[in-house]
């Protein structure tokens, strides 16, 4: 019998799996456009917080956790929603951000928070249409896991614009911790490890006015209240906006 070897070598893998057939395109920058977001953010408990951080990272005595429904009308995962909770903390005496959950409505756009970013990205039903037409004026959004199951939810109402805006693109890092799982049950990690993540945002429209947000405080299997709502800070509309996501240019093994 006649047996032939494989041909394809390590060199010639995709960047992400299928290796002959990647899901996702690989490259130093992802861009995004005809963005809309709707950030609340709020004042959480710290001892509850820290509680689900790695030991490297820091945060404030009161930390500030940020709430964000985004709708991509296009990106280099294609056009989707998204569901994230961050908080504000330092990593090496550096500001940042931490995101311990972030949900999204697209496959491409989990293997690639997933894989090669590092973010915990999971699939869920996210809600989020800001240009939708109602006769209470409110904005609404929400995230179920699943469809159905309301984990988080917010309503946004008396927009009133920002003006003056800076042409100049607000320039933000957030870190992500990327773990893969040793393929023998019971060791370490094949990979463990924090990075730096860049981007820019250059927002169309800004409005602020008055928000409502609510967590599910029962969902143990998607625990967004381990991040505990203390006081509504502040409430921000951002419409047509653009973005560019840099990929890590260093890692720090944990």
């Amino acid at each position: 019998m006649t047996h032939i070897g494989g041909m394809l070598a390590s060199d010639q893998f995709g960047a992400v799996m299928p290796i002959h057939a990647p899901a996702i395109a690989v490259g130093r920058e992802v861009a995004f456009s005809g963005m809309h977001s709707l950030a609340f953010r709020y004042r959480s408990d710290a001892t509850q917080v820290a509680q689900i951080l790695p030991k490297a990272v820091e945060i404030d005595r009161h930390p500030i956790v940020s709430i964000i429904f985004a709708s991509y009308g296009i990106s280099g995962f294609g056009s989707y929603l998204e569901f994230i909770q961050m908080v504000d903390c330092r990593f090496r005496g550096e500001a940042t951000t931490y995101t311990p959950h972030i949900y999204v409505t697209s496959e491409p756009a989990m293997f690639a928070g997933r894989e090669w970013y590092g973010w915990p990205k999971q699939l869920a039903n996210i809600k989020f249409e800001p240009n939708e037409r109602k006769s209470d004026g409110l904005i609404h959004a929400t995230m179920s896991r699943p469809a159905g199951v309301e984990c988080a939810s917010g309503l946004f109402r008396n927009a009133r614009r920002v003006d003056g805006i800076p042409e100049t693109g607000a320039a933000t890092r957030s870190m992500a911790l990327r773990m893969i799982p040793s393929a023998l049950p019971g060791n370490s990690p094949a990979v463990c490890e924090l990075s730096l993540v860049d981007s820019v945002t250059y927002p169309g429209e800004i409005w602020v006015g008055d928000g409502s947000l609510r967590l599910a405080n029962e969902s143990q299997l998607d625990p967004l209240h381990r991040l505990p709502i203390v006081e509504l800070l502040d409430t921000t509309l951002v419409r047509n906006a653009s973005m560019t996501l840099t990929a890590a240019t260093e890692t720090y093994p944990i």
